[in-house]
């Protein structure tokens, strides 16, 4: 009982890092635009960063893509990790915001085959309740690459 206990303490004393700051999540639209095929996909995932940050933060993400019959495939499944490594506060838009740097990686596939992929995000901009990223790079593991041309993220919670 004793252990039991002991180790259920330091369980909840090492994770509370992580629920010391509020989680924040909600949903994010994208537009993808690849080196192969024809069509722009636009994407709908949801998004969740457990651990956030001044400097440091991990953001989790899962939806898919359509080019509604444009492109072949028509539909890609998508889930990544992102980290993001810099927090830089400046008043380019007329309000507070934060301009942020973000490396993910991930998986997109359409279920017959699927696709390691790396992104760098150099620009993206933080409002507070969202997040804006424009021209994404992408490289994929059969060495070709996509461009990000859009993300914008609405933080719900």
């Amino acid at each position: 009982m004793k252990r039991s206990l002991l180790v259920l303490l330091v369980l909840l004393l090492a994770s509370s890092a992580l629920f010391s700051a509020p989680w924040l999540g909600g949903y994010r639209l994208s537009f993808d635009g690849y080196q192969d095929r024809a069509g722009q996909y636009y994407g709908v995932h949801l998004h969740f960063e457990p651990l956030w940050g001044k400097t440091f933060g991990l953001g989790l993400s899962i939806g898919g893509a359509t080019s509604f019959g444009l492109s072949d495939p028509s539909s890609l499944f998508e889930t990544s990790i992102e980290i993001r490594a810099l927090d830089v506060e400046h008043m380019l838009f007329r309000r507070p915001s934060t301009w942020r740097i973000a490396l993910r990686g991930g998986i997109v596939t359409n279920f017959e085959k699927y696709h390691w992929y790396g992104q760098f995000d150099p620009f993206v901009f933080f409002f507070g309740e969202k997040t804006i990223k424009v021209l994404g790079l992408r490289f994929l593991d059969d060495r070709s690459w996509a461009l990000r041309l859009l993300e914008i993220t609405h933080y719900f919670f």
